[in-house]
């Protein structure tokens, strides 16, 4: 399960789509896991948590999906 962090920015990708970049978080219902934990995003090549991770959605006849995460 993931989670979307606050402050995440929404832009246009061409007529049916939308790129989300925002902080992204793993849900693991497990009590090790007290919090969610981050999924790092990608800069020059490079896992980094300083990097936000991009999400990629499509506009299909029955809603939004998401795509993949860009790199």
């Amino acid at each position: 399960m993931l989670q979307l962090g606050d402050g995440a920015s929404i832009t246009d990708d061409g007529a049916d789509g939308k790129l989300v970049d925002g902080k992204l978080m793993a849900v693991i219902p497990q009590s090790c896991f007290s919090s969610p934990l981050p999924l790092l995003g990608v800069r020059k090549g490079r896992f980094t948590q300083d990097a936000t991770p991009v999400m990629e959605f499509r506009l299909q006849n029955d809603g939004w999906h998401f795509i993949k995460l860009v790199h």
